[in-house]
């Protein structure tokens, strides 16, 4: 039995979906979903597209169907180049941001750490780092956490996008491109950054800005409990 979604459901294609989660930032180098598509269309055999209803004309679908011509050596090695394309261009835009976050990474760590330093090294009637530095630091390191979790979606929608374009050329070619795939997938592994371990640092850097380097330990810590960090440094 094909599933069939509850009344009032609204059920959003992937292209759709692809198109609503659209980061300014990352607009150019997104998977170009549309496009890839439109190479499948001269596959042979039935491919209803999943953006668009099917038709339901008998007529216009036979017609449909004496069009269609067999999926050629020269069709596969086009639809290959474009894919190809695509993942050099969301590959590269991940390599750049991913290394412009380290370097911003690193800079806070070595301004969090002259601030806390000064701090801990004042003497008794010193007042140290005036508090405007900690909050620019604040703002600045909570930027980078936003800009660490946009990286990370821009990075899952495409992985996503190729998947599902991956399987609707197998269903429509019946030319089996997946294994041959997930080989040119392993030399571009745009995918593999471990974000979380970003997050945990930057959460570092943010508890001692925001304590001035006497950091509380436990979920206390930052203020609070880890809900309210994620809170506090979500744009």
């Amino acid at each position: 039995r094909r599933w069939r979604a509850r009344p009032g459901l609204v059920v959003m294609k992937f292209g759709e979906e692809l198109r609503s989660s659209v980061i300014a930032e990352y607009e150019w180098y997104y998977v170009n979903y549309d496009e890839l598509k439109q190479y499948l269309k001269k596959a042979p055999g039935p491919h209803a597209d999943e953006d668009t209803p099917a038709d339901s004309s008998n007529g216009k679908s036979k017609k449909a169907k004496s069009q269609k011509r067999e999926w050629t050596e020269n069709d596969e090695a086009a639809f290959l180049q474009k894919l190809d394309e695509e993942l050099d261009k969301v590959y590269t835009k991940t390599r750049v941001k991913t290394s412009e976050i380290q370097r911003r990474i690193i800079y806070e760590e070595n301004k969090v750490g002259s601030l806390v330093k000064a701090m801990n090294q004042r003497g008794p009637n010193e007042q140290g780092p005036p508090e405007e530095a900690f909050l620019e630091r604040e703002e600045y390191i909570s930027d980078i956490i936003a800009d660490v979790h946009d990286l990370a979606k821009f990075v899952q929608i495409n992985y996503t996008a190729f998947y599902k374009i991956i399987k609707k050329h197998d269903k429509v070619t019946g030319w089996y491109l997946k294994p041959a795939w997930e080989t040119r997938l392993k030399s571009k592994p745009f995918y593999r950054e471990d974000y979380d371990r970003d997050v945990v640092k930057l959460s570092r850097l943010y508890d001692d800005v925001r304590t001035r380097g006497n950091p509380v330990k436990g979920d206390s810590a930052a203020g609070g409990t880890q809900g309210s960090f994620v809170r506090q440094t979500t744009k």
